[in-house]
């Protein structure tokens, strides 16, 4: 990616380093094929400009969902994760939940609804599906395993939510514009 191009993303979203640095950990969990600096950077504006919110929960080995997870009927990697995941859901009331169904364009490992709609990923977690998951209504959840248990991150739509969101669009689709204009201008 041109550094020059990234600058002005940066610039544009109002994205700090501290904040970028903050969710790549969140949200690559160490895992360099989830490196994406234009949209960490998104995601980093959406927060600094309080239209996003990050809140953390530590759920620690000795915590009562521990215990006897179930993960006969879980299929697919990360099953300890979507067993945990699967009991905290449950223990806040969520009954309907489905394991990797289509949603927001995505597919999220646990899509739970109820009072709100939330998507899970278990692990690392493309830096473009929080827009993506709060833009169609969702709260997201990502579970990154932690050395006494595992960190459950919510993110979620804030106050600015509805400005910011527009203006994202909005350049969204200028950058769009200006692509297809540039591959079909005359040489």
């Amino acid at each position: 990616m041109n550094s020059a191009y990234l600058a002005s993303v940066i610039a544009a979203y109002g994205a700090s380093e501290e904040t970028m640095l903050s969710i790549r950990d969140i949200f690559m969990q160490g895992d360099i094929r989830y490196s994406d600096p234009e949209h960490e950077a998104i995601v980093a504006g959406f927060i600094d400009n309080d239209a996003v919110s990050v809140s953390k929960t530590h759920i620690s080995k000795t915590h009562a969902t521990h215990r006897e997870l179930p993960l006969s009927d879980i299929k697919g990697p990360q099953k300890r994760a979507k067993a945990l995941a699967r009991a905290v859901l449950q223990e806040r009331g969520y009954e309907r939940l489905v394991f990797e169904r289509a949603f927001g364009g995505n597919i999220p490992d646990i899509l739970a609804e109820g009072r709100e709609t939330i998507a899970v990923e278990c692990g690392p977690c493309s830096f473009r599906k929080a827009v993506d998951y709060l833009d169609y209504g969702a709260v997201l959840w990502i579970i990154k395993p932690a050395s006494t248990g595992y960190d459950l991150h919510e993110i979620r739509r804030s106050t600015n939510w509805e400005k910011f969101i527009m203006f994202h669009k909005k350049r969204s689709m200028e950058e769009a514009i200006h692509a297809i204009d540039s591959a079909f201008k005359p040489v």
